[in-house]
């Protein structure tokens, strides 16, 4: 599912630079970092909110916002509000635990 990278990037320069839509519901995905991988989207898919995926059109139009930071779907990223944004996609492709990447994230920033 993921392809780890050793190289911690600070969040305000991780974008996504490739996403792509497969079969049912699952999307592949590429950070700026290096990560990537598949992601299964099945049981998300399943909550009200993102019903609108059953249209596969829909699905199927996944697209980078301008600036990369994060994915959405439908006709305009401006104003979609399927969205999901880098760091949720930088700690679900990694399997980082969120406090961890927390932990990183604050570590880098003071130590800049």
């Amino acid at each position: 599912m993921s392809n780890k990278v050793n190289t911690f990037v600070a969040p305000e320069d991780l974008v996504v630079d490739e996403v792509t839509s497969l079969e049912g519901f699952r999307i592949w995905v590429r950070l700026s970092n290096g990560v990537a991988g598949e992601l299964n989207l099945t049981e998300i898919a399943q909550s009200p909110w993102f019903q609108r995926w059953q249209d596969r059109r829909l699905f199927e139009n996944v697209r980078i916002t301008p600036g990369g930071r994060n994915i959405v779907w439908g006709d305009d990223p401006d104003e979609s509000d399927l969205i999901f944004c880098i760091i949720w996609l930088y700690v679900e492709l990694t399997g980082q635990p969120w406090e961890e990447f927390e932990a990183e994230a604050k570590a880098q920033l003071v130590n800049a």
